[in-house]
């Protein structure tokens, strides 16, 4: 049952039972029906000054009552003060703040309440929108600079010597001088070189030759036509090669000695560096870097899946899964957490104020008298209750002692 229907209840019993005891004349009885009057006046008091600070009690009599509504003003800013300076201070705040540890709070909320996916779904949706706004010409035209510069700086005439100097080292030269005689032997005794070979001894003979018998005789005693010479001069140089390939050392050591002599002049010969030096700036001055970069970043920069999404996800779980186990980055998250909440709380704080004095003033007169009543209205009548019960017992201790002043002085 609701404190209002108790104490209408008790106000009707009250005054009803002074009612009815007004006959009884013995002293008890006069003494109860005196404990009823005042019950009964103790109550109605209450009951009227409690109706009085919402509205009119009998809606007739109205002085100094609707005190809510007549003090509207004064008693909503003394509770946005109550609300912003005293309750909701920065103090008190931040008082607050200090007893619980954000980090803890962040940590629990990334790897209990699915923070992770969230903080993740956040910053590369963030990403994605970033990358999706930029243009990738600008972005080429400010990269290209950069890259050419990079590029002049590659050092081409290092990497021809560092070339050289791996082909001259003993496991390298070998091997491939292996190879360059294989392939040289393959290349003589081709059809189309030993046809060269042969068109070329021929000149030879005929210049030679020119209109000397002598020299025609002597080569012909000799069986020296086009075909004999070619024919030694495969011998010859196969039998060389073959040697070299199938592992002579003399031979071998011999064409090593002469490839390392060849890499020593190609490595100090300025002339190879001037011109590698040069290949490398006309084709720098040439080479359009923009349009390339410009496509690249086109395909691989935007998009609902660029490349750098995933890498950048497993980034942010590394990162995460640091932070929870890193007491250090916890400790400093939390102080600047404090730090900025602190400065921004105070920085701010008026806006406190102006939020519930907005919110209050939302409420017409009516509606913050029926809001404020239906939260305090039943505790405020206690009151009347009280009023009742403590109006009651008063009135029977002042009939008592009313009762033995009058015997002491003879009344």
């Amino acid at each position: 049952m609701q404190n209002k229907y108790k104490a209408t209840i008790a106000l009707i019993v009250s005054g009803f039972g002074a009612y009815v005891s007004t006959s009884w004349a013995d002293y008890a009885g006069q003494m109860l029906h005196h404990g009823l009057v005042a019950a009964t006046v103790g109550g109605l008091a209450d009951w009227y000054a409690v109706t009085a600070l919402f509205r009119k009690p009998l809606w007739v009599i109205g002085y100094r009552t609707q005190i809510l509504r007549r003090n509207r003003k004064r008693i909503m800013e003394s509770i946005v003060t109550f609300a912003a300076d005293d309750m909701l201070s920065p103090k008190n705040i931040m008082a607050r703040l200090e007893r619980e540890n954000t980090a803890e709070l962040f940590v629990t909320y990334l790897t209990e309440r699915g923070g992770r996916e969230r903080v993740k779904s956040a910053i590369c949706s963030l990403m994605l929108s970033l990358a999706n706004t930029v243009d990738p010409a600008k972005v080429a035209a400010v990269l290209a600079p950069t890259a050419k510069a990079g590029l002049d700086n590659f050092g081409s005439r290092k990497i021809f010597h560092a070339v050289i100097d791996l082909l001259a080292e003993p496991k390298h030269c070998r091997p491939l001088l292996l190879s360059l005689l294989s392939v040289s032997r393959e290349i003589l005794f081709s059809p189309i070189l030993q046809h060269f070979i042969k068109n070329n001894i021929h000149n030879f003979r005929q210049n030679y030759e020119g209109s000397s018998a002598g020299r025609t005789l002597v080569l012909s005693a000799l069986d020296l036509t086009d075909e004999r010479i070619l024919e030694l001069l495969n011998q010859k140089a196969g039998a060389y090669l073959n040697a070299a390939i199938n592992g002579d050392n003399e031979a071998l050591t011999t064409l090593e000695q002469a490839f390392e002599n060849i890499l020593n002049d190609l490595r100090q010969d300025a002339r190879i560096e001037g011109m590698i030096g040069n290949l490398q700036a006309e084709y720098l001055a040439k080479l359009d870097i923009n349009t390339p970069l410009t496509r690249w970043l086109e395909e691989n920069l935007k998009g609902d899946s660029p490349f750098w999404l995933e890498p950048l996800k497993n980034f942010i779980d590394a990162k995460i899964d640091e932070f929870a186990q890193n007491a250090k980055w916890q400790e400093s998250f939390d102080g600047s957490v404090k730090n900025f909440l602190a400065e921004e709380i105070a920085k701010h704080h008026d806006a406190l104020k102006n939020l519930i004095r907005a919110r209050l003033d939302d409420f017409s007169d009516d509606e913050l008298t029926d809001f404020v009543e239906s939260k305090v209205a039943d505790d405020l009548q206690m009151i009347r209750i009280n009023g009742s019960v403590v109006g009651g017992l008063v009135g029977m201790v002042l009939f008592v002692l009313m009762g033995l002043i009058e015997r002491l002085h003879g009344l």
